[in-house]
């Protein structure tokens, strides 16, 4: 459950991010976007069967 823990605080973050963007732009243009994203995982990488490289990354807002 600590996984899911970090992931609804990261989001928590996100929209709060994205919130305070849209409130910055507001009455300074007649429109405006804001995307916002995270990416975290592993990649694993074999050769002749064998585990050649274990990468954990971690990009994003």
């Amino acid at each position: 459950m600590k996984v899911i823990s970090q992931v609804e605080a990261q989001r928590k973050i996100l929209e709060e991010a994205v919130s305070t963007a849209l409130e910055l732009a507001s009455g300074k243009s007649d429109g405006a976007e804001v995307a916002v994203s995270k990416t975290t995982g592993i990649s694993v990488s074999t050769r002749y069967g064998e585990v050649e490289n274990v990468e954990f990354n971690s990009d994003g807002a």
